[in-house]
């Protein structure tokens, strides 16, 4: 989840409950489960087009963090 923040320093974010990182109109929240091994995201955009297509970014952008560790 840090490595998605580290690779996103242009917006404004937090790291309450995770990372959250702040756009212009929109932003994103990621943050691991404690009960269950998944990454939680949540999104808000001004509609549910823009934040399925904000939401799949991150997963895609998840998805490379974790390929290249396991390299």
């Amino acid at each position: 989840i840090l490595k998605i923040k580290e690779n996103d320093k242009n917006h404004q974010n937090n790291e309450i409950d995770g990372v959250k990182i702040d756009l212009e109109k929109e932003w994103v929240q990621l943050g691991k489960s404690n009960t269950e091994t998944i990454i939680r995201i949540y999104c808000e955009s001004e509609s549910e087009v823009n934040a399925n297509h904000l939401a799949k970014k991150i997963m895609q952008d998840s998805k490379e963090v974790v390929s290249a560790s396991l390299t």
